[in-house]
């Protein structure tokens, strides 16, 4: 997969197919404690699947 950069040079053309959907069928949802939502939690739980 080729990788793109934007820059004050880009073209609208090359920016918009940068801007796709992603598959709702390749997403993965997680139940998530409620430590999640507090900016000053900071540690490796956080991103742990609970349900």
């Amino acid at each position: 997969m080729r990788r793109s950069s934007l820059s004050k040079e880009s073209d609208k053309e090359s920016i918009l197919k940068l801007l796709k959907p992603f598959k709702a069928e390749e997403m993965r949802v997680y139940k998530v404690d409620s430590a999640v939502g507090n900016v000053r939690n900071n540690n490796e739980d956080l991103i742990k699947e609970v349900g």
